[in-house]
C-alpha cells in the first residue's frame, strides 16, 4: 500500500460507502436528496465517521425488456472509483426508481455483477410504486433485496431525506454487530475491475437533466420542503434522448473475468474490433480540478455571487474541451458540498451545482475537505490504473476571507498537493490578504470578461501537467 492511500484511515477504523443512483430524467431530485442527507451525516459525529454517501447519474432508462447493464456498469464503476476508506469497510447500493420492479431488477443485476457479489453489500430500492407481484414480494423477503415503497401515492422531498438518513443509520447498527466482516483496502483492490474507467467512460453521455422538473407531462415535480417527488402516477415518463450507441455490427464484449460491459467499436472511436488490447489508444490523464465559490454574506443576493457561478460554469465548459487531459470537476460553496457527490467529467455542471446556502463559506472548513478529497479522489484514480496530474483548485472571492491561523494553515496544507488559483473582482482583490499568493506562489487573477480563458491558460498550459509520482 502506498503512503498516499495509508494516509486516509485509522487501523481500527470502519467504514460503509453508500453509493444512490437514479436515472438521469430524475438525477437532480436525488442528488439534491443525497445532497440533503450528507448535510444530516455531517452534522452527526458517529455517523460522518462511518458513513460515507456519493449519488451516481445511471444514465437514460433503458429501452422494455433491455438489460439495465449499462446502469449496473455506472454503479460498479462509482464503487471501483471510490473503493475503502477504512480499515474495515462495507457498501450499499440504492436505487431510486418509480417502479419497485425497475428497483428490484437493476439490484438483482447488480448482484449478479462479478465485482459487486464479492463485496459486503446492501441493496435497498426506494420507489414510489410498489408493483412487485406475490412471488417477487416473498422472494425479496428472503433475499437481501430491500424494498420501500412509498407511505402514501408518492414520496415527498423530506420524507425520502428521511428514508435514506434513517437507512444510514441502520447500515451503522447492522455493519457494527457481531460476526459482520468487512474488507479491507487490499483485498478491494484485489477485487477491483483494472479496466472500470475505460467501461463507464464507453458508456452512452448522461442525458442533460433540465434544472427546473415538473414544467413537462410526466416528469418528476421537485417543490420546496412539502413538495412531492413524484411523476405523474398514471404513466411511466419515457426516456430522454438518448445515444444510438455504437453502429450495427460493432456490439458489445464482456472484459474478461470483470462482467463489466463496455463498447466495442472499429471506427476510431477507441475500441476496435480485431485486436482491443494491442491497439487500444492510451487514455488521456486525468485531472482532478475543485472550483470554490467564496462568499461571507447571504448567497444570491449579490453581483458578485452570480458573476461567480457564471464564471466557475464558464470555466467547466472549457475544461470539457481540453485535449491533453480529462478533467474531472466538483464545485463547492461550503464543506458540506464536498460531500454530495463525486468528481464529474468536466462539462456536466449546471446552475444547480452551486445552489443557494444561507451561511458564510468557512474557508478553512472547505480547504480542509479538498485536501482529504484530492488524497482520496487521487488514490482511487491512482488504483484504476490512470495516470494522474497534478489537482488544481480554483477559488473565486466573491467576498475577500479572512487569513485567520486555521484558514492560512489549512491552505498552505493544501498547496503542498494542488495548484491555487484566485478570481476575484478588483475591488475584492484589494482586501485579499497578500498571505495567499504567497503561499500558493500565484498571483490572483483579476475578473473580467475573459477571464475563464486566462484561467485555462494557467491550469492547462500547452505540455502536459505534472504527473503524479
Amino acid at each position: 500500500m502506498t503512503e498516499l492511500q495509508d494516509a486516509w484511515f485509522e487501523p481500527d477504523s470502519e467504514g460503509c460507502l453508500v453509493v444512490v443512483g437514479s436515472y438521469s430524467y430524475r438525477a437532480d431530485l436525488v442528488r439534491d436528496v443525497v445532497d440533503r442527507v450528507s448535510r444530516r451525516i455531517l452534522a452527526s459525529p458517529a455517523l460522518s465517521d462511518f458513513i460515507a454517501m456519493k449519488f451516481v447519474d445511471l444514465g437514460a432508462v433503458p429501452d422494455p425488456g433491455v438489460s439495465p447493464g449499462d446502469a449496473v456498469t455506472r454503479l460498479a464503476g462509482e464503487l471501483a472509483l471510490q473503493g475503502g476508506f477504512a480499515a474495515r469497510n462495507y457498501f450499499a447500493l440504492v436505487v431510486a426508481d418509480r417502479s419497485a420492479m425497475a428497483a428490484r431488477e437493476l439490484l438483482l443485476a447488480c448482484q449478479d455483477n462479478d465485482f459487486i457479489s464479492e463485496l459486503p453489500v446492501s441493496f435497498l430500492g426506494i420507489a414510489n410504486v410498489d408493483d412487485r407481484g406475490l412471488a417477487e414480494k416473498d422472494a425479496d423477503t428472503r433475499s437481501s433485496i430491500e424494498i420501500a415503497s412509498a407511505p402514501g401515492s408518492a414520496w415527498h422531498v423530506p420524507e425520502l431525506v428521511t428514508e435514506l438518513h434513517h437507512y444510514a443509520e441502520r447500515l451503522m447498527s447492522e455493519f457494527a454487530a457481531p460476526g459482520q466482516k468487512g474488507i479491507t483496502v487490499g483485498q478491494f483492490d484485489e477485487l477491483r475491475p483494472q479496466d472500470v474507467g475505460e467501461a463507464v467512460a464507453a458508456l452512452p453521455a448522461q442525458p442533460s437533466s433540465p434544472d427546473a422538473l415538473g414544467d413537462s407531462p410526466g416528469r418528476c415535480r421537485e417543490s420546496a420542503e412539502d413538495g412531492p417527488a413524484d411523476y405523474r402516477p398514471d404513466r411511466r415518463p419515457g426516456p430522454p434522448e438518448r445515444d444510438p450507441g455504437p453502429a450495427p455490427g460493432h456490439g458489445r464484449w464482456r472484459s474478461p473475468g470483470r462482467g463489466l460491459t463496455v463498447l466495442r467499436s472499429g471506427n476510431g472511436r477507441g475500441w476496435p474490433d480485431e485486436n482491443p488490447v494491442s491497439s487500444k489508444p492510451e487514455p488521456l490523464p486525468v485531472k482532478a480540478v475543485y472550483l470554490v465559490l467564496c462568499s461571507s454574506e447571504v448567497t444570491g443576493e449579490r453581483a458578485d455571487w452570480r458573476r461567480g457561478k457564471s464564471v466557475l460554469l464558464a470555466l467547466d465548459e472549457k475544461l470539457a474541451a481540453a485535449p491533453q487531459v480529462a478533467c474531472q470537476v466538483k464545485a463547492a460553496q461550503v464543506a458540506a458540498d464536498l460531500t454530495r457527490d463525486s468528481l464529474r467529467p468536466a462539462g456536466q455542471m449546471s446552475r444547480r451545482s452551486l445552489k443557494r446556502h444561507f451561511e458564510r463559506t468557512d474557508l478553512s472548513r472547505v480547504l480542509t475537505g479538498i485536501d482529504q478529497s484530492v488524497t482520496r479522489d487521487l488514490a482511487g484514480f491512482q488504483r484504476a490504473g490512470f495516470n494522474v496530474t497534478r489537482p488544481a483548485v480554483v477559488i473565486f472571492a466573491a467576498d475577500a476571507p479572512l487569513a485567520d491561523l486555521a484558514t492560512v494553515e489549512a491552505y498552505e496544507k493544501l498547496t503542498s498537493q494542488a495548484d491555487i488559483t484566485w478570481v476575484a473582482p478588483e475591488a475584492v482583490l484589494t482586501l485579499l490578504s497578500p498571505r495567499f499568493s504567497q503561499l500558493s506562489g500565484a498571483d490572483p487573477i483579476v475578473d473580467h470578461e475573459a477571464v475563464a480563458d486566462e484561467v485555462i491558460a494557467a491550469l492547462l498550459p500547452c505540455s502536459p501537467g505534472r504527473p503524479i509520482g
